[in-house]
């Protein structure tokens, strides 16, 4: 006469197996499983060790599953991993008057050497990464100091077109006052020699008068 438990119990299960890119692994499985009260008598008398039978049937399962998977995809497809070995745990353990609660893959660990590897790599990756974030954002600054460059120039040259055209507008006007003194003062020495003023003036006064209007009439 012996004890059988009804309680839900926990079988961890460590299994090495390779991966289709050839890197082996250590996938370690967490069975949970009870006794089934209707076949209790199954379950004591036709299984020596329930965990062994167990075992044996994880083995086969993750064996026959994680080979056809590359490394990536075997950590991407745990939950797929934990089913399959839960549907073929369900169908067998159950005429032996066990039933499967759940199954887990707990961890999926590669050797150290391959762990090291893929640091360096998805170091190195982000390290690129790092640098593409920094030479993208070396162009914006280059660029915005570039435009800023432009509108200071366009400012510059605004400022000093402004300050051209109101020299032309100021040399004009002078210019213009100048031409009218020198008419007055054209006039005026004609009125006080008696004759009219045009060329070859013979008063050396006169004669610097009206080379200069000429000049500034030719402005």
């Amino acid at each position: 006469m012996g004890r059988l438990s009804l309680r839900v119990q926990q079988l961890d299960v460590v299994c090495e197996t390779k991966t289709k890119d050839n890197v082996f692994v250590q996938v370690a499985v967490a069975v949970q499983y009870r006794v089934m009260t209707e076949s209790a008598y199954d379950a004591w008398y036709r299984l020596t060790s329930p965990t062994s039978q167990i075992q044996a049937y994880v083995f086969d399962v993750i064996r026959s599953t994680v080979p056809r998977l590359e490394l990536d995809q075997a950590f991407e497809s745990k939950d797929d991993i934990a089913q399959a070995v839960l549907e073929q745990l369900q169908s067998v353990m159950k005429d032996y008057g066990y039933a499967i609660v759940n199954t887990l893959v707990t961890d999926l660990s590669p050797d150290h050497k391959v762990k090291a590897s893929m640091n360096e790599i998805n170091a190195a990756k982000r390290l690129k990464e790092a640098a593409s974030h920094q030479a993208e954002a070396d162009k914006v600054r280059q660029v915005k100091a570039a435009e800023v460059n432009k509108i200071d120039s366009v400012e510059t040259f605004s400022v000093f077109f402004l300050a051209f055209t109101r020299y032309i507008l100021l040399f004009r006007c002078l210019s213009r006052r100048l031409k009218r003194r020198l008419d007055i003062c054209l006039v005026s020495a004609w009125q006080g020699k008696g004759r009219l003023l045009y060329r070859d003036f013979k008063h050396p006064f006169l004669n610097s008068v009206m080379t200069l209007r000429e000049q500034v009439q030719r402005m």
